[in-house]
């Protein structure tokens, strides 16, 4: 019995440490994390809807969906579920890059990214997939470019850099709550 249940065990204890790593984290990390997280998720979402409308334009497309909505819930849980993960993913994104606009640059993490996305734009190009498993295969493919997605996203934190700065911020807050009041230019005596 412990054999069969060794598996989801092990699964199961890397799956808790890596909500208990998120949860440790430092803000700028849970930030990162959030934005690389929502990148896959949203690029797994739409492979998972390519796949579905392969061959249908995107007019026949969302009519499609507008109309599995509108049956009983028990044909249309999947396309319910489908929506709430790519919202919950442009949540997710819109927090990560939010939460990380103070960042500096960061070298090393823009080279790892570009290392996933080259590594994963390797396995979709020269097609390294099990032979044999098409169902594998399919999810093989989506975790590639989830793979690309994130890293993408991660490249761009990475690069963009720390920003205007929070003097710059500050200034842009008080012109745009009180446009009667300026900052009056030094005087001397």
């Amino acid at each position: 019995m412990s054999d069969r249940l060794e598996g989801v065990r092990q699964i199961s204890q890397a799956v808790s440490g890596g909500i208990a790593e998120h949860i440790n984290a430092p803000p700028l990390r849970k930030n990162q994390n959030r934005a690389n997280w929502g990148a896959g998720l949203l690029a797994g979402g739409v492979y998972l809807a390519y796949s579905y409308v392969q061959g249908i334009n995107l007019k026949e497309a969302i009519d499609g969906y507008l109309g599995a909505l509108r049956r009983p819930f028990d044909d249309s849980w999947p396309f319910y579920a489908w929506g709430a993960a790519i919202l919950f993913s442009l949540l997710w994104i819109m927090v990560g890059v939010r939460g990380t606009r103070g960042q500096p640059r960061d070298i090393m993490v823009a080279f790892w990214s570009l290392v996933w996305i080259a590594g994963a734009g390797a396995a979709l190009w020269f097609g390294w997939y099990l032979d044999d498993f098409p169902v594998v295969n399919w999810f093989l493919k989506g975790g590639y470019i989830m793979a690309i997605a994130s890293s993408l996203l991660s490249l761009f934190l990475a690069l963009r850099g720390p920003g205007t700065g929070a003097a710059h911020a500050v200034r842009t807050h008080i012109f745009s709550q009180a446009r009667f009041f300026r900052i009056g230019r030094r005087r001397t005596f």
